[in-house]
């Protein structure tokens, strides 16, 4: 049985693509949204150009709302200036 075909069998993932390009864009997705650096993102991906990179990255509106409460001072009080 071809990987992806067990990977989707295992995971339950009927209907949705599962692929080695698939794969590539959920690690990039998931590294930024766990505090990945989009500049280390570039490194590891093997990309030249950050244009590249960032066509891996679309949030969506929740997403993005997680990612401000994480970076702003008001909400986050552990946030500090270095």
């Amino acid at each position: 049985m071809e990987i992806f075909k067990y990977i989707k069998n295992a995971l339950n993932l009927s209907g949705k693509r599962v692929s080695p390009h698939t794969m590539r864009h959920t690690f990039a997705k998931l590294f930024l949204l766990n505090g990945g650096n989009l500049f280390a993102l570039q490194k590891i991906l093997g990309h030249e150009d950050i244009a590249t990179t960032r066509v891996y990255v679309d949030y969506t509106e929740k997403e993005m709302n997680v990612q401000m409460k994480q970076c702003s001072h008001l909400e986050n009080h552990r946030w500090t200036y270095f």
